[in-house]
């Protein structure tokens, strides 16, 4: 029973931490009810990523002086102040920054690393389906944040109005979900980890690669209803953009997380930051008619949810199921560093040219680059359990 709470509780939080990734609603909202810039809305994106990503670091660091449940507790209760504070900032950049962008940046960083490591503990056997049901709640956050805010925004309420919203019920979700945490019992034979990992190749290389692998990903996410605005696509199919990269996000981290456990994750990596980058490459490209849209859509956001599937995954081999939650944080730095650069990238790009192409393009390359160079120049690891 304690096994299947922690999984349920995991996968609870994590769709409310994921909501984030429905940023792109809002966008709209902000800046024609309170004259933000597309760079704007895409800095605050961009830090909300990136101290998720710092803030896991610090997290693995608390969790083993007071543990899982409490820094699950100091999650939710950030979480609820990061949201509020939003709501009240009158529009002012600075204080929704404030409030998402720290506040809640740092409430996601605490709580997805509990979130995550927690079941991979549990049921150490079958690292990646865990992982990957684990993180499928994060991926699935869109949907309930987009079809919330979609109906919030008819009955006449502004993108503040919901931060209020989000703010009181998920912090209530996720102190709720924060008590039903519980680590497993310790075991003796923990892998011992070289002081200077931050040195190897293997971790190098992984860094390199979930940098490589989201950059594309929080591209589109951060500017997937602008991309979609710019050829005359309504907002009723706009929206169903959004829910279907959030289905295909949470359906690819379930996917990948399965294949990983029966195929090579070098190849697997190869495969999907490869996809990745055609996908980004022709959103930005192509005329979007509806389907194409749709459909380019789900591909991009399958693979892109395959990164914290594959990676994780790969940092559990490669420095044992015990350790993932002291190293995984510093793998996950990439993630934050492409938080920054690739909302950014998009926004900044599209304010001065009027379209994606130039965005799309960059993605594209790098994405593709990273799954290549992970490939060929990753060495094999034992298998530490």
């Amino acid at each position: 029973m304690t096994k299947r709470l922690n999984i349920l509780s995991s996968f609870l939080s994590m769709l409310c931490l994921g909501g984030i990734y429905a940023w792109s609603v809002f966008v709209p909202s902000l800046k024609n009810d309170y004259g933000l810039s597309g760079a704007q809305t895409q800095l605050i994106f961009g830090f909300i990523i990136a101290v998720f990503a710092l803030s896991m670091i610090w997290a693995g660091f608390l969790e083993v002086k007071i543990g899982a449940k409490k820094v699950a507790i100091i999650s939710a209760f950030l979480f609820f102040l990061g949201y509020m504070i939003a709501s009240q900032s009158a529009g002012k950049m600075i204080w929704i920054l404030l409030g998402i962008g720290i506040f809640s940046g740092v409430a996601t960083g605490f709580g997805y690393l509990i979130a995550l490591t927690l079941p991979v503990k549990w049921f150490p056997e079958k690292k990646g389906l865990i992982t990957g049901l684990a993180a499928g709640g994060f991926g699935g956050g869109a949907v309930v944040v987009t079809l919330l805010s979609e109906s919030l925004f008819g009955a006449g309420m502004n993108a503040l109005n919901i931060f209020m919203v989000i703010s009181i019920s998920f912090g209530l979700i996720l102190f709720i979900m924060a008590l039903f945490y519980k680590n497993p019992p310790t075991k003796s034979d923990v892998a011992k980890i070289n002081p200077r990992f931050f040195m190897e190749r293997s971790y190098l290389l992984l860094l390199m690669a979930i940098f490589c692998g989201t950059f594309s990903g929080l591209m589109v996410i951060g500017n997937l209803k602008p991309m979609g605005l710019i050829h005359g696509l309504s907002e009723q199919l706009l929206a169903s953009g959004i829910i279907l990269f959030s289905v295909s996000n949470f359906a690819g981290r379930v996917v990948w997380g399965w294949l990983s456990d029966l195929y090579s994750n070098r190849l697997l990596v190869l495969l999907s930051l490869g996809i990745l980058g055609f996908s980004t490459f022709f959103l930005g490209f192509i005329p979007l008619t509806p389907m194409l849209f749709l459909l380019l859509a789900f591909t991009t956001a399958f693979c892109f949810g395959g990164n914290f599937v594959l990676f994780a995954k790969e940092t559990a081999q490669i420095f044992g199921v015990a350790n993932v939650g002291k190293i995984y944080p510093w793998v996950f730095l990439g993630y934050g560093i492409a938080g920054i650069t690739g909302p950014l990238v998009g926004g900044f790009l599209s304010d001065i040219s009027g379209h994606y192409q130039s965005a799309a393009l960059v993605a594209a390359i790098i994405s593709i680059s990273g799954g290549l160079l992970y490939f060929f120049l990753l060495k094999e690891n034992p298998v530490p359990e």
